[in-house]
C-alpha cells in the first residue's frame, strides 16, 4: 500500500526487506509467499528507488530468486554500545540460575522458533556433552508459537535434561551477564538475514558458533571470531568443542 500511495504521487521510496525475502522460501509458508511475491511485492520492489539490505549475503540471496533490483545500499545493522557498558555484578547469572562455575556454558539467545535451527542444535549438544560432561546449553529466549514443546520432546530424547536450561527472554544486566558468563554462543538457523545475537555476543567478546546461512557469518570469518558451520549437526558439535 504503501509502494502504492508513493508512486501514484511520484515519491522515491526505499524498501528493506528485514530477511523477509531470503531463503528459504522453500520452507515454511513458502507456497503463500511466492505466490504473494510474485502478486504483489514484485510490483512494489521493481518500482523502488533502492533496496536495502544488511549484509552482502542478503543481496546475493534476493538475487536468486529473480526479484528485481534498480538499486541498492548494505547497511548493517548497529547496536547500542551504551548498553553494554554499565558495571555488572561478576557472576550475576551464574548465581541467578545456580550455575556451579566449574560448568561451560553454551549459550543460545533468541526467540525458540523453528527457524532459529533448534532441531539441529539438540542432537549437536548431545555429542558435546558426551565429550565433555561439563557443558551445559542454555537457551535464553521466549518460546515462538508453541514450538518449545518440540524441543523438549528432543532434549527427552536424547536424554538431556539435567544438561539444558531455560531461563526464557533476558535482557538488560541478566542478558549482559550472560554473554560475559558464557564460554560459546551458538546460533544454528535456517536463515537470518543479520542476527543482532550474534553481534552482542561478538561485542563482549564471546566466540561464536554460527552456520552460513546467518547474514553475520561474512564478519565471523573476516574477523576470526568464532567458527562458521554448515548446518550440520556433526560440523556444529565439532565446532563448540574446539572453542572449548
Amino acid at each position: 500500500v504503501g509502494a502504492y500511495y508513493a508512486k501514484k504521487y511520484k515519491k522515491p521510496y526505499v524498501i528493506s526487506p528485514r530477511g523477509n525475502l531470503m531463503e528459504p522460501l522453500e520452507l515454511k509458508g513458502a507456497l503463500e509467499k511466492k505466490f504473494y511475491i510474485r502478486l504483489v511485492e514484485k510490483w512494489a520492489l521493481k518500482n523502488a528507488s533502492a533496496v536495502h539490505f544488511t549484509v552482502e549475503e542478503e543481496k546475493k540471496q534476493y538475487l536468486s530468486h529473480g526479484l528485481p533490483l534498480k538499486n541498492f545500499i548494505i547497511i548493517p545493522n548497529g547496536i547500542e554500545t551504551s548498553e553494554f557498558t554499565g558495571s555488572v555484578e561478576a557472576g550475576l547469572f551464574r548465581k541467578k540460575y545456580s550455575i556451579p562455575a566449574h560448568k561451560k556454558i553454551i549459550l543460545f539467545l533468541g526467540r525458540i522458533s523453528w527457524k532459529k535451527g533448534l532441531d539441529t542444535l539438540i542432537p549437536a549438544f548431545a555429542e558435546v556433552a558426551r565429550q565433555e560432561p561439563e557443558a551445559l546449553l542454555v537457551i535464553a529466549g521466549s518460546d515462538d508459537e508453541g514450538y518449545g514443546k518440540n524441543v523438549k520432546f528432543l532434549i527427552s530424547n536424547f536424554k538431556l535434561q539435567d544438561k539444558v536450561l531455560f531461563t526464557g527472554m533476558i535482557s538488560g544486566n541478566d542478558k549482559i551477564a550472560a554473554l560475559k558468563e558464557s564460554d560459546v554462543f551458538v546460533l544454528p538457523s535456517y536463515s537470518e538475514n543479520f542476527s543482532m545475537a550474534a553481534v552482542e555476543a561478538m561485542y563482549m567478546k564471546l566466540p561464536v558458533v554460527i552456520t552460513e546461512r546467518v547474514g553475520v557469518a561474512s564478519f565471523v570469518r573476516e574477523y576470526v571470531a568464532g567458527i562458521v558451520t554448515k548446518k550440520d549437526e556433526k560440523e556444529i558439535a565439532e565446532a563448540i568443542l574446539q572453542i572449548l
